[in-house]
């Protein structure tokens, strides 16, 4: 998913007549792997000038990509640390950039941007997720979020943080006929809110509310991964597909346009502290509205394009707690009335706020200035 909106982000300041050049590391045993990371893209124009790189031309976009030895990224060798870096040395040598942005934290990133400040340039960490939050950036000169939530507390250690903006191609991932008929939860993990999906499944199937749920599920089988939820007594849920005759489940495929085509709401009651809210903000450009938790950056996301509920206490605290009945009350309540209410006006608001071109618009604003202001 991150590489993805980086890629978004790469090829839309292409567009704004930057000229662009990737870097990026394959870990992984190529050439004997049988999945490659340019196969889902049949655009790309892929050329091998060496036994252990990859060029390919994606549009205005240009990347290397290098294969290394090692499968396990915290166990690479010194000959796939010496030759990604000298990669990156000729790489500043050849087209001497003016910023170089990067996206990863680990160690051979640490090695890199020390390579990128020793030649004098602005590094510019792109962070995508809030898992990499308590970095504190100290060696780059400007941070960029996608979302205020995100940037919030950040301990940037005196570089710049930037809200550009998430970074969707809406031609991408627009659906070209809908037949809105689920409530859709993506991604059946705790985290995510499984627990609360559940309770309403439940409780709208006994008060026999004509209303289909879809699943779809990414980490486990869902009917497996549920046995693992209680109610608050400690008792375990114990129920099956017998029970949630009103719930269907789907594998992952991977574009979820499928999915966006079926969905009259999204379902989002994430229980941990969401960044940039992406398939919220994938729905919202397909004209679907979304019920959402009031914390994290789901909020921001769904720029009034939905509801957003609160989320019960007891549940944030322990995932696999079901809700009370008082609890879902007030999720049963805002399903309703997304159901039932037209965000057309909220939506076409949400999807301006949200467009790539107020995103890219923002970035290159923030790029511009620092290159100007000489203060890195």
């Amino acid at each position: 998913m991150r590489a993805s909106r980086v890629r978004t982000m790469l090829k839309a300041l292409t567009e704004r007549g930057c000229e662009v050049r990737s870097l990026t590391c394959i870990y992984r045993d190529y050439p004997t792997s049988t999945t490659l990371p340019w196969e889902d893209f049949p655009e790309l124009k892929i050329s091998r000038p060496a036994p252990n790189v990859v060029y390919a031309e994606d549009g205005k976009l240009c990347t290397s990509l290098i294969a290394t030895q090692e499968r396990d990224l915290s166990r690479l060798g010194g000959a796939d640390l010496s030759f990604i870096i000298e990669a990156l040395k000729y790489h500043l040598r050849a087209f001497s950039p003016d910023v170089v942005l990067g996206s990863d934290i680990d160690n051979v990133s640490e090695m890199l941007r020390r390579e990128v400040r020793l030649a004098g340039l602005p590094y510019v960490y792109v962070l995508m997720t809030s898992l990499n939050r308590a970095y504190e950036f100290a060696d780059c000169a400007m941070v960029v979020t996608a979302s205020r939530t995100t940037a919030y507390g950040l301990n940037a250690a005196g570089a710049r943080v930037v809200t550009a903006g998430p970074f969707i191609k809406k031609d991408e991932i627009l659906v070209s006929e809908r037949r809105p008929t689920y409530v859709t939860l993506i991604n059946s993990s705790f985290s995510k809110g499984l627990s609360v999906f559940v309770r309403l499944a439940l409780v709208c199937h006994r008060e026999r509310v004509p209303v289909r749920f879809l699943v779809v599920q990414t980490r486990g089988r869902f009917f497996q991964v549920i046995k693992a939820l209680r109610w608050s007594d400690g008792s375990p849920l114990d129920i099956s597909a017998r029970d949630l005759p009103n719930v269907e489940v789907v594998d992952n495929p991977g574009d979820l346009r499928s999915i966006f085509a079926m969905t009259r709401v999204l379902l989002m009651p994430s229980l941990w502290n969401e960044d940039g809210g992406h398939y919220a903000i994938e729905a919202i450009m397909n004209g679907i509205p979304v019920v959402c938790t009031d914390s994290g950056g789901l909020p921001e996301a769904i720029a009034g394009a939905g509801l957003t509920v609160e989320l019960p206490r007891a549940c944030m605290e322990d995932m696999t707690l079901m809700p009370t009945f008082e609890d879902i009350r007030l999720w049963y309540d805002a399903l309703h009335e997304a159901l039932t209410r037209d965000f057309t006006a909220e939506i076409a608001h949400a999807q301006a706020v949200n467009a790539l071109e107020k995103s890219t618009e923002r970035l290159m604003n923030a790029l511009t200035e620092l290159l100007d202001s000489h203060l890195y």
